[in-house]
């Protein structure tokens, strides 16, 4: 029996990879003749440039992130073997702002510096994974290392969250565009403006009035390039980084199918017996992520797909109709969270096992 294991990482604790070790080892203990194939994917995020080298070949390199007002740290990077080069914003990033909700970020800045290094080695493309981080500049920072500059009512330029509030005017006679696709690797296919009208971002909770702004300023970038940005699919991923992006002209694409084409996993599913995957939780948030890409290849090519899943969250049924066959507890009894967290590789080797010998039953019948 061969088992296509591919998935997603478990929070808060067990990343891709590790999560797919541990199924690997339970469903093994169950049926010993089973032959997993660990196809590891990510939703985007951190990780996702190590599972990129991991699943197409490449070299991971660093960069010393070194500016006025940052303090200096290195950043992860990879070159492909196709030529294009790839990093996570939330290593770009790094940690985020001193006592704001994690993930925040008000300075997009260094996302922008990191896309102005890999493009000045003229790659084929430039992969930025967006997922894991929140900017609440617009992208801004990131556009300033493009030549763009918004001003406040004092005629300087707008750099921090507060000063986004009171924009003002804008410059956009400096920019400089690149030529290189740039192509943006999300979780979701949502746009900004919808995330914004929706106010899914929920910014106007961190600032009174951020919503407002950013809207404005996503229908200035409209206007600018005459082209709707805002509205584009998978422009909300990152808050404004995805914003940002679609206003120099990239594209987006889900970094599960990304990774899923790496991985060849198509060519896989026409030689395997059943595909297990899952994630911490599974609902309509999932199904532009790993899952949902697995899930839809496995219905594509009549594979069995069942999914590990600790929680179960609004939309989960939907995802029979992308492809899973089958959504099966990672817990065997009720358990206190932070024992959860603790032991979270041993709960899912242990689902696997339960799951092995529930695959080998059907198998034999």
């Amino acid at each position: 029996m061969k088992v296509l294991v591919a998935p997603d990482r478990f929070e808060p604790t067990v990343k891709p990879l590790a999560a797919a070790q541990a199924m690997a080892r339970g469903l093994t203990h169950a049926i010993p003749t089973a032959v997993p194939i660990l196809r590891p994917l990510t939703s985007g995020g951190e990780g996702t440039t190590d599972l990129a080298v991991r699943a197409g070949g490449g070299r991971i390199r660093h960069w010393d992130f070194s500016v006025p007002g940052h303090r200096s740290r290195p950043v992860k990077w990879a070159e492909l073997p196709d030529g294009s080069i790839i990093f996570d914003a939330k290593d770009a990033l790094g940690d985020p702002n001193h006592g704001a909700e994690p993930l925040f970020y008000s300075d997009s800045f260094p996302v922008g510096w990191m896309l102005q290094k890999a493009l000045s080695l003229n790659p084929k493309r430039v992969l930025v994974s967006l997922g894991d981080v929140v900017v609440a500049d617009g992208g801004l920072g990131l556009l300033r290392a493009f030549g763009v500059n918004v001003f406040g009512p004092d005629g300087k330029p707008v750099q921090g969250l507060r000063q986004l509030v009171t924009w003002q005017t804008y410059d956009f006679s400096q920019l400089n565009p690149s030529s290189i696709p740039i192509l943006g690797l999300v979780d979701t296919k949502s746009s900004f403006q919808e995330n914004v009208q929706n106010g899914t971002f929920r910014l106007d909770l961190l600032h009174n009035g951020l919503n407002q702004a950013l809207d404005r300023l996503a229908q200035t970038f409209n206007q600018h390039v005459a082209l709707p940005v805002s509205q584009i699919p998978g422009s909300a991923a990152g808050g404004g980084l995805g914003l940002a992006l679609a206003f120099l002209g990239a594209s987006f694409l889900s970094a599960g199918d990304y990774l899923a084409d790496l991985w060849a996993l198509p060519e896989l599913l026409l030689d395997v017996d059943w595909v297990f995957t899952g994630c911490t939780t599974l609902g309509a948030s999932v199904r532009d992520g790993a899952v949902g890409t697995v899930s839809r290849l496995a219905r594509d090519y009549g594979v069995p797909a069942i999914a590990l899943a600790a929680v179960l969250d609004k939309g989960h049924a939907d995802l029979y109709d992308e492809g899973l066959s089958g959504i099966y507890p990672l817990l065997d009894r009720p358990r206190p969270t932070p024992s959860v967290w603790r032991s979270l590789a041993t709960l899912i080797e242990h689902a696997a096992y339960r799951v092995g010998l529930w695959m080998q039953a059907l198998s034999e019948d």
